[in-house]
């Protein structure tokens, strides 16, 4: 059942503070893909920036080093938010990517208290390869690679955007519309994000490389670390893992070799 809320605003004057702006951050029913705005505050908390979430509503966040999803649930039994059952606030850094997982349509007015003047937008930390990252612009406002990153992109760079109406959040996942850039180009063309919007990024993308020996007899695969081998004798599978040492595989065809095979890289 939702819930009747009275909201009272409070103004206030502190010496050397000031009041920061609002940020407004309008969610749908479902999955909604937010970049955590700037603000001048230090308030960056779930409580204080979704102000007024509704029973059952959900906040999935992004851990990079490791890979994998932290989800918050919103519970009215503890007027906050729980994860593995237990009260729990995050507090999220400027710029980075969550979901949101809405119950109704609203725009969250961030809860931002007062604090010194003093705030500059933080400088993005060096990318690693093989990690996923999900981030959007620190001023809330439509950009590009550059303004989210700080620079441009490193060749082999793979950019990820959330197809609203999705409901497969996972970077591998099929709901993404998905940008490569090598040799100075983005393919298909170059991104441009909306207000508020995150992506993921990743370097290298995931791709198979081959060489051949100077006899030509031999040939060397290598993919970038995070991903699987696989072969088939079909182009369209059935496919099987190759066991492999680390990233690289070699083999040696021969006229012996019963029939064809074929081979892929995957996460």
């Amino acid at each position: 059942m939702f819930r009747l809320r009275l909201i009272v605003a409070t103004v206030g004057l502190l010496a050397c503070a000031a009041v920061a702006p609002a940020a407004n951050v309008p969610v749908v029913p479902g999955l909604n893909a937010i970049a955590i705005p700037f603000v001048p505050s230090l308030n960056y908390n779930a409580t204080n920036i979704f102000s007024t979430p509704y029973e059952g509503e959900i906040i999935y966040r992004w851990n990079a080093p490791v890979g994998a999803w932290l989800i918050f649930t919103y519970s009215e039994d503890v007027s906050g938010w729980v994860s593995d059952s237990l009260p729990i606030n995050p507090t999220f850094s400027v710029g980075e990517g969550i979901y949101y997982q809405a119950l109704v349509a609203q725009t969250f007015v961030a809860n931002f208290d007062l604090v010194p003047e003093i705030a500059e937008l933080p400088i993005p930390p060096p990318l690693l390869p093989n990690r996923y990252y999900f981030k959007g612009s620190p001023t809330g406002e439509g950009a590009t690679y550059e303004d989210i990153f700080g620079g441009a992109p490193i060749n082999e760079t793979a950019l990820f955007r959330f197809i609203p109406g999705g409901a497969n959040i996972n970077p591998t996942g099929p709901d993404y519309r998905v940008y490569h850039f090598k040799d100075q180009v983005w393919t298909p063309e170059t991104p441009v994000l909306d207000p508020l919007e995150p992506v993921f990024v990743v370097y290298p993308y995931l791709s198979l490389k081959y060489t051949l020996t100077a006899d030509r007899k031999t040939i060397s695969f290598t993919w970038p670390t995070r991903g699987k081998l696989e072969q088939a004798t079909l182009p369209g599978g059935p496919w099987e893992l190759v066991a492999t040492d680390a990233n690289t595989y070699s083999i040696t065809p021969s006229v012996q070799s019963n029939g064809a095979r074929y081979y892929r890289v995957k996460e």
